[in-house]
């Protein structure tokens, strides 16, 4: 198993959830990125980036708790775009 290190240097394991957590966070980035580059519409860019810093918290919350996290099955697809 991987591990990474806290802040204060000791190697805990990172789960599977918690890749995967941040792999949609990456994701989630990259079409906050995209969505910049194609155009530039101030309030969407707000409420686009309001939702990533909640998501990171929220992941780094239950990093710190070691508890999993389920809630970010919006994240990716339509998440944050106006339909």
């Amino acid at each position: 198993m991987k591990r990474h290190r806290e802040s204060d240097g000791e190697e805990v394991p990172i789960t599977l959830k918690q890749r995967q957590m941040w792999a949609r966070i990456a994701a989630y980035t990259a079409q906050i990125i995209n969505s910049v580059a194609s155009g530039f519409d101030e309030r969407q860019i707000d409420v686009q980036l309001d939702e990533l810093e909640r998501l990171v918290n929220e992941a780094k919350t239950k990093a710190k708790d070691g508890t999993n996290q389920e809630g970010l099955a919006k994240v990716g697809g339509d998440a944050g775009r106006d339909t």
